[in-house]
């Protein structure tokens, strides 16, 4: 549930990520059988003057042949900071037997790294360090993924940053470099089925990148009739979060709540998170009905 995060806000932190598995791997692209359109607004540290908020649209269909397609827009503002940009994704889905199913995914992206220098408080008025090095740039940079999946299970891994540029994103006269290091995301789960309307499914997710200690997510997620969910996450060292949805026919209605654990608990008041989707466009619809066959692509379908 929590989702797609970064050290240091290089990927925007989410807590959505079990209803939007493209957050953390771009295989997942147009794996669920339909087309899924999702937004979603997170304001971290609630209280932090400055603190990280997020806003993100994304989407993604099937397409004949196995294909999908899809993208995400993001734009995430820390203090003096802002990394606005698009991230188009296309995957491949392949079926290894009866059983199992392996995706493939891949995107490109373009992101503007800026720095406000009129929200910069300096100790000497008209300091050059900042007037004259502040920046305003356009990365370009990649990513891979690939996602193997049942009825009951789900197991992925994917890499972020794969150019990891060298360039100092925010560059002023000091000692810090702020580059891009790739990141890697490993996550699996299972669906238990509790009863004919009720399903339990554990998961987690580990974090590795470049000069940042790893971290890993614990989650719980029970759902009830294809329609209500409900979840518990623990973020190592950081947050534990809560997570609730609703199902309107096509339309999915999500909320979070992190609570931290760490030493800066004591200064904020919490992370919120809200998510709309919309799900439309089955390509399978004249075969099976989508909730059905939905189900053979992920374990996460019937959110």
């Amino acid at each position: 549930m929590i989702n797609a995060f970064a050290i240091s806000q290089q990927i925007a932190l989410t807590s959505q990520y079990i209803i939007n598995e493209l957050s953390i791997n771009p295989a997942v692209v147009g794996l669920k059988g339909h087309t899924q359109i999702g937004l979603s607004f997170r304001r971290q540290w609630s209280g932090i003057d400055e603190a990280p908020v997020t806003q993100t649209l994304w989407g993604h269909a099937p397409l004949r042949g196995g294909f999908g397609v899809g993208g995400v827009l993001y734009n995430d503002v820390s203090g003096p900071t802002r990394r606005t940009g698009f991230n188009p994704v296309f995957g491949y889905q392949m079926r290894l037997n009866r059983k199992y199913m392996l995706s493939f995914g891949g995107g490109a992206s373009l992101t503007q790294y800026f720095l406000d220098r009129n929200q910069m408080q300096t100790e000497l008025p008209n300091d050059i360090a900042v007037d004259e090095n502040s920046n305003n740039q356009f990365v370009p940079d990649a990513n891979i993924g690939f996602w193997l999946t049942s009825k009951n299970m789900f197991a992925g891994i994917s890499a972020w940053h794969l150019i990891q540029s060298k360039k100092d994103l925010f560059h002023i006269e000091a000692m810090v470099k702020n580059t891009l290091d790739r990141t890697y995301f490993f996550t699996s789960g299972y669906s238990f089925t509790l009863s004919r309307k009720a399903e339990f499914t554990p998961s987690f997710v580990v974090r590795m990148m470049r000069n940042a200690p790893l971290t890993f997510d614990l989650n719980s997620t029970f759902t009830y009739q294809k329609k209500y969910w409900g979840g518990i996450s623990y973020r190592y060292k950081d947050a534990v979060s809560i997570l609730i949805g609703i199902r309107s026919g096509p339309v999915r209605i999500g909320y979070s709540y992190d609570a931290g654990i760490s030493k800066l608990n004591s200064f904020h008041n919490g992370s919120h998170e809200l998510f709309l989707g919309i799900d439309a466009g089955d390509l399978y619809a004249k075969k099976i009905p989508w909730k059905r066959r939905n189900k053979v692509f992920s374990s996460f379908s019937n959110m």
